[in-house]
């Protein structure tokens, strides 16, 4: 990203600010980077599932702490065994790798599903059925993929990886380059 930034981005950053401190102040002391991150983001998860809360700036924020978070914990290999039942015969340094690819595709899969289901309505006049599998809240929609989210995203997954390569490093406001 360059030195100047969007208004969106700026917003986007004064958000993701807003949350890690929000989550440094309600810490108890001796916590981890990775477990403020982790706070940070259940509050944006909390908070963008409200009626109505969701927009551009929330949700790329939101696909900030979701790459941040599953890129930095090192827990990816352990969420998909536990979450599904796979174990994924990977490195400690390839999980970052994994994780940021999952991260990535998501968007891509979420507009594919989206195509799906429109097409099917279009010519079948039937429910969206691939799309609601995606939710995290299943009364709410996922968010149609955009160039500021995937942007937040890459951005996370750059700051995961620097989590995960120092896990107990500070963590300060932020700047995305």
């Amino acid at each position: 990203m360059s030195m100047s930034m969007s208004s969106q981005d700026r917003e986007v950053l004064a958000l993701i600010n807003h949350y890690l401190e929000q989550a440094r102040r309600n810490s108890a002391a001796g916590r981890s980077a990775a477990d403020i991150i982790n706070d940070a983001y259940g509050n944006i998860v909390r908070d963008r599932n409200q009626p109505g809360a969701t927009n551009d700036i929330i949700t790329a924020a939101d696909h900030y702490f979701v790459s941040r978070n599953m890129v930095g914990s090192g827990n990816f290999r352990r969420s998909m065994r536990e979450t599904y039942g796979i174990d994924i015969p990977i490195s400690d340094i390839d999980e970052a790798g994994m994780a940021a690819t999952l991260v990535l595709g998501y968007d891509a899969v979420k507009t594919l599903a989206r195509a799906i289901d429109d097409t099917s309505h279009y010519y079948f006049n039937s429910i969206p059925f691939f799309e609601p599998l995606m939710r995290s809240n299943p009364d709410t929609p996922t968010s149609i993929p955009t160039n500021l989210a995937l942007r937040w995203s890459a951005i996370g997954i750059r700051h995961g990886r620097l989590d995960h390569q120092s896990p107990n490093r500070p963590i300060n406001n932020l700047r995305p380059w």
